[in-house]
């Protein structure tokens, strides 16, 4: 049987301390480690008893969250056993901060193992990313002329279903209407979702799309 390296070894068990990070714009893990022991782990994330960091375009655009404690220190915090001489494993997008990296070599850990992950972005975060770019360049749109926009982006998706383009604006223009009404599209998806599975439905119409049966259920 292959047997996989210590550092191997170690960067996995980082990357699933990185799991129960509280902050949004990176999820970082660490794991200190001393004669092949561990001593100590952390994550990035606000202090005990506090509020997570909010899932906001404004939080994850941030050069630098300054609620979080990074993973490091968090690390460094939590040792069992005096941490000079141990090494520190590292699994996240991000390389080690100038401050973090001083706060290891005071405490006597200079040999630090870093592995980088390139995040698959969630269709969440590029939302986020859509709402962001869409109030700096357009600040005076209105809900009313982004429906209006919205409903000659769905015309065109019609005439072409399979422009992944089209696709894209729709989802940008409904995504951004939600934010500037202010409704939880996840929520409202989901109360729409149990709605429909209440209902009856018909068969294809001409067009080939299927309607609820209107006069078994009241709702619309």
């Amino acid at each position: 049987m292959s047997r996989v390296s210590w550092d191997s070894y170690f960067f996995d068990i980082a990357r699933v301390v990185s799991t129960r990070a509280t902050c949004p714009r990176a999820a970082i893990g660490a794991v200190l480690v001393k004669h092949k022991r561990i001593i100590a782990s952390g994550y990035n994330g606000v202090p005990e008893g506090q509020k997570h960091c909010p899932d906001t375009a404004d939080h994850l655009m941030l050069d630098h969250c300054r609620a979080s404690v990074h993973a490091e220190r968090n690390a460094l915090a939590n040792a069992l056993v005096p941490a000079y001489g141990a090494t520190l494993y590292v699994y996240g997008p991000r390389k080690v901060c100038p401050d973090c990296a001083d706060a290891l070599v005071l405490a006597g850990v200079t040999d630090i193992r870093v592995q980088h992950e390139t995040p698959t972005p969630t269709l969440e975060s590029v939302l986020a990313d859509v709402w962001a770019w869409q109030c700096e360049t357009f600040p005076t749109s209105s809900a009313q002329s982004i429906s209006a926009h919205l409903l000659a982006e769905a015309t065109e998706l019609a005439a072409e279903p399979t422009d992944r383009m089209e696709m894209a604006d729709v989802l940008m223009l409904l995504s951004g209407l939600a934010k500037h009404t202010g409704t939880d599209l996840a929520s409202a998806v989901r109360e729409k979702l149990a709605i429909c599975r209440a209902r009856v439905w018909g068969k294809p119409n001409a067009q080939g799309y299927v309607e609820h049966v209107r006069d078994w259920s009241a709702a619309e």
